[in-house]
């Protein structure tokens, strides 16, 4: 291989051109006496990594360390400290992922302990301060998972106290609050230590410190501090006469649910607790995040999926198997475990209070009909609402009627305005706001005359996962009322919000890693007592149906979680004949001469003749299950 060097350049050249998988490696070969007559060079031709290393083609774990330990020999400490640790923070994920999946995790998440820890040692506080928080979290992860309680507890005090320094450091608000959120789980780990150390009461209020500081973070921008109550206080508000309160919480190794009853401390409710099965708390989170993927993924696609009117298909999987899939989540969160817990005592009404992904589901179709339920963002959202109580909805209440925006590039609702007419005839001082009249400007003007105590909004709605803050109704036009506007109103005046919108509670894939702040946190952070909203997109006649039946009984007098309750429970219990009788009283509503409301209610009843008179028409789960009522009713 051997040649005069404009000869071997051109050589080489066409050799690598033809073979480019091969290194070459010039090594200058010339002498005194070569010199003279032309510089010569050898060449070595040598086989890249990944075909001197099989390993590196691998997939999955295997492949993954094949690389990351391939790539540590090109990144010495002394040279790449913090690309040392990369890798071998690399090396540690990969063991504990793997350790997931296993049936025997054990020996990959100790595998996973010696990689962090050297990661640690090259990953300083002054030049790879959020690495070092990666590896201190995902190290306190695996020893707490080892049940080493004492050596994760430290890790997360270090990691804890290392990421107040760079908190109080960041000149930034906006990278404070991507910093907090991004390290949450470290709050979420110390909840799972101490529900091993057997301390409930401790583990309960980080779990609600937890909350309210994602709260915070996310609606008031650092703004404000919304304090944390004691248990005590806590305990005082969620747990009245012949009232608990269930709260859950998720980290990233468990899912644990706190029942909380009268004048006792909090039981949490492990997965470990009644199982023989090794590493039972593991298979519980693993087999919740599965289901929830599964959820997801098809409800997206349910979405996605319209039949030839244009509408979502009846037969989808996710609509089909909704009873089936809602009475497996009730098994993954051990409900019958809890309700046992609650056999012997006078409850009646349930606080729900999720964490989580677990907002976004329906969570009061697991509980049996004999509880009134509702939900609350934090137990500090509800004390602090009570502090202002707003006297109960009668007819005389004045109303904020907000109905069938013409919203740009969304289809109109069918029965939006029937809704809206039907809700104005029941109550005596009404200010609609219509069609092209829901602007944002004249919206929040109304909103901030504080002359209502009531609005009920039919509409579209949404959920931005990746900015709650801009979660929104969608108005006339290209116009939106979002969540950060609402935190500018004077809302405290409001007794019910009503959002029957579609989606008003969820859309999208992706998943809640802090904790949930929405349409229904913002308006209560607002000081509004009570939000009325939706899961998913619930088919209009019974979303309408529903909502006016609610209202019915909430003008009785019945209070408004028991309205709701028993709202549900008539319209899937509900059969032709009873759904002919209530459009035929909406019908008397109307005179003769009206050209809107009367020809709707009459194409229905005409569509009701076809039907035998005792079929239950909306017994399925999809079209009740979806309403939820988050507030505070004091």
């Amino acid at each position: 291989n051997l040649g005069r060097y404009e000869e071997a350049v051109a050589s080489y050249d066409r050799a690598l051109v033809l073979n480019p998988n091969y290194a070459i490696a010039w090594t200058n070969r010339g002498t005194a006496a070569g010199k003279s007559l032309g510089c010569f060079y050898s060449v070595t031709v040598t086989l890249p990594p990944h075909l001197q290393n099989p390993a590196l083609n691998q997939r999955g774990y295997e492949g993954k360390l094949a690389s990351y330990e391939e790539g540590l020999k090109h990144c010495p400490p002394d040279r790449d400290p913090e690309g040392a640790g990369r890798l071998n923070y690399a090396i540690g994920l990969a063991h504990y992922v793997r350790g997931r999946l296993d049936a025997n995790p054990y020996r990959f998440w100790r595998k996973a302990i010696a990689p962090y820890n050297a990661a640690l040692d090259t990953l300083s506080e002054t030049h790879s301060p959020e690495w070092r928080l990666k590896a201190l979290r995902n190290l306190s992860r695996v020893l707490f998972e080892l049940r080493q309680p004492e050596e994760a507890a430290q890790l997360l005090r270090d990691g804890s106290d290392l990421l107040r320094r760079l908190i109080q450091q960041c000149p930034s608000p906006g990278k404070q609050r991507l910093l907090a959120l991004e390290f949450i789980s470290l709050q979420q780990l110390t909840v799972d230590l101490e529900c091993q150390a057997g301390h409930p009461v401790a583990a309960l209020m980080l779990a609600e410190q937890g909350k309210n500081s994602c709260l915070r973070w996310w609606l008031s921008g650092w703004r404000e501090e919304i304090p944390s109550p004691d248990f005590p206080s806590l305990q005082q508000y969620l747990c009245p006469e012949k009232t608990a309160a269930v709260y859950w919480h998720i980290s990233p190794s468990a899912l644990t649910t706190f029942l909380l009853k009268p004048n006792q401390d909090p039981i949490p409710l492990l997965a470990s607790d009644e199982s023989e099965a090794p590493f039972a708390r593991l298979q519980q989170l693993l087999e919740w995040e599965k289901w929830t993927d599964n959820w997801k993924r098809d409800y997206q696609d349910y979405r996605q999926d319209k039949s030839e009117s244009g509408s979502p298909r009846r037969d989808h999987p996710w609509r089909r198997d909704m009873d089936s899939r809602l009475q497996r989540l009730g098994e993954i969160l051990r409900i019958k475990a809890l309700l046992a817990k609650l056999a012997d005592e006078e409850i009646d009404h349930l606080i729900l209070l999720p964490h989580g992904d677990l907002h976004l589901f329906p969570l009061e179709a697991l509980f049996p009909p004999q509880y009134s339920l509702i939900r609350l963002p934090s137990a500090q959202v509800g004390i602090t609402l009570a502090q202002h109580p707003v006297p109960p909805i009668t007819s005389e209440a004045s109303l904020l009627l907000v109905g069938y925006p013409d919203s740009h590039g969304l289809p109109p609702l069918e029965f939006a305005e029937l809704e809206t007419d039907s809700l104005r005839l029941r109550f005596q001082r009404v200010q609609p706001l219509c069609g092209r009249q829901v602007r944002q400007a004249s919206l929040c003007d109304e909103l901030r005359k504080g002359e209502y105590r009531l609005m009920h909004f039919t509409g579209h709605g949404g959920y931005d996962f990746d900015a709650p803050d801009q979660s929104w109704l969608a108005l006339s036009g290209r116009e939106f009322l979002r969540v950060k506007d609402l935190l500018n109103l004077p809302l405290s005046g409001y007794r019910l919000v009503s959002l029957a919108a579609c989606e008003t509670a969820i859309i999208g894939q992706k998943s809640i890693t802090t904790d949930y702040v929405g349409l229904s946190s913002g308006w209560l952070m607002a000081g509004v007592s009570l939000l009325l909203s939706t899961l998913w997109t619930v088919e209009s006649a019974a979303s309408m149906v529903l909502t006016l039946k609610f209202y019915e009984q909430v003008l009785a007098g019945v209070p408004e979680p028991l309205a709701l309750a028993q709202a549900k429970h008539w319209l899937s219990h509900c059969d032709v004949a009873r759904l002919r009788e209530f459009y035929e009283a909406e019908l008397e509503r109307y005179g003769p001469d009206d050209g809107v409301v009367r020809p709707s209610l009459l194409d229905q009843l005409d569509s009701l003749d076809e039907q035998d008179p005792q079929a239950q028409l909306y017994g399925h789960p999809y079209y009740w299950a979806a309403f939820i009522l988050t507030g505070d009713t004091k």
